[in-house]
């Protein structure tokens, strides 16, 4: 998963080079709100991998990860990467490299849903309680409702 995320980010940022400004945002929309969407992903994604370690975070089996970032949401990483990704296509103002944006964000929020059965089978009961208390991605509404 982690190397198809890297090569395609790296297209990503190849298409929004390359396209460099072509739609007509506003100056404010791509260097305001796009740097710091992505500073921000950027940061907790860097804080989350910080936290749960760069083997765990690349698949190796570890403890369950329930401080730090992973408080608030079950998928800080993800989270991270996808404002990263939006704060670049906001950034670059490029047709494709919108698109691309927004097309390497659908594996970001349909993964977590494929890891949740893994994480269920190797940390059980722990697990369903943490599932249970914290947001697959981001707080909102009642915690205990988070699925």
């Amino acid at each position: 998963m982690w190397f198809l995320f890297l090569a395609s980010a790296g297209g990503v940022f190849a298409l929004g080079v390359a396209g460099w400004g072509e739609m007509a945002l506003a100056p404010w929309i791509r260097f305001v709100v796009g740097i710091l969407l992505g500073c921000v992903g950027h940061a907790l994604a860097a804080w989350a991998m910080g936290v749960m370690g760069i083997a765990a975070s690349y698949g190796d089996e570890s403890a369950l990860v329930r401080r730090g970032p992973y408080r608030f949401s079950r998928n800080p990483q993800y989270v991270g990467f996808i404002l990263a990704l939006i704060g670049w296509a906001l950034l670059a103002s490029s047709n494709l490299g919108m698109v691309a944006s927004f097309v390497g964000v659908i594996p970001l929020m349909v993964v977590p849903f494929a890891e949740g059965p893994w994480l269920l089978a190797r940390h059980g009961a722990a697990y369903e309680a943490y599932r249970r208390a914290v947001p697959r991605f981001i707080p909102l509404g009642r915690q205990e409702d988070a699925t």
